[in-house]
């Protein structure tokens, strides 16, 4: 499920000079079934009349099917494979885990451990403890080195350089 903002509107409250705060209005679109659909098109869906469904829940559910399970993994797969390519070593653990194809919870599933300890590793690796460390490197099929060396270089420094055309 994709989300377009594309046509966000900024309504500026108040101007600190190097922050501005305000109200951002947007009117969002979602990409379902192979086209764009408007929210307010969906106001009919019993789902959502029902109260909607936790996101969780709801890629749980897709999960479940097979197929859908496989194409999710290779599309995880293609992106860790594209992340590679384009940053090395520095995308860090969750690159590791793209690479194998696994979402969060799939990871914290064959670490028997829960999806916010992953999350909490991928955002800030130096609370890993070395049984998690090598529980991680098993359930992602890799050498504990290169476990360390994603660590390693994911809390290194990023120097960004953007270019801008003029004009």
């Amino acid at each position: 499920m994709l989300l377009d903002t594309s046509n966000i509107e900024f309504q500026k409250s108040l101007d600190l000079g190097s922050a501005q705060t305000g109200r951002a209005m947007v009117r969002a679109t979602l990409f379902v079934h192979d086209k764009w659909v408007e929210i307010d098109q969906l106001s009919s869906d019993p789902a959502i009349l029902n109260g909607g469904t936790e996101a969780g829940e709801y890629f749980a559910r897709r999960q479940r099917d097979p197929e859908r399970a496989a194409r999710m993994a290779k599309a995880r797969q293609k992106l860790g494979q594209a992340l590679d390519a384009t940053y090395g070593e520095r995308v860090g653990l969750a690159g590791l885990r793209f690479k194998a194809g696994l979402s969060q919870v799939e990871l914290a599933k064959r670490m028997n451990t829960q999806q916010p300890s992953v999350a909490r590793w991928e955002r800030s690796p130096e609370t890993m403890r070395y049984e998690s460390i090598e529980s991680l490197a098993n359930a992602l099929g890799v050498d504990p080195i290169k476990v360390f060396a994603a660590i390693k270089a994911q809390r290194q420094p990023k120097t960004t350089v953007e270019t801008h055309e003029l004009a």
